[in-house]
């Protein structure tokens, strides 16, 4: 049915049972899905809750090192890519 509106309590709930059964799935998508089919609330729905519970959970974590690393490729790529354009200039104006 679309447009139904779920009390506070219905939400809390199926939040913590997406929390209870999470490790007995192998991802947040699976676990999802499952309390969906055990409650009649639609996926999108149950999804959009955790979201808003837990949004901190969503975002992926890097940590300092693993910034500084691909801060360091990064600048590498860039200067690989110049010297790849000036190569390919070089070899043009040789011809």
């Amino acid at each position: 049915m679309s447009g139904r509106r779920y009390s506070p309590e219905v939400r809390e709930q199926t939040i913590a049972m997406v929390r209870e059964l999470r490790g007995q799935f192998g991802s947040l998508w699976a676990t999802i899905e499952a309390v969906s089919s055990r409650t009649g609330v639609h996926t999108s729905t149950v999804r959009a809750w955790w979201r808003a519970m837990n949004p901190d959970e969503l975002k992926p974590s890097q940590r300092s090192d693993e910034s500084d690393e691909l801060r360091r490729l990064r600048a590498e790529l860039g200067a690989l890519t110049a010297a790849h354009r000036e190569l390919i200039e070089n070899i043009r104006s040789t011809r």
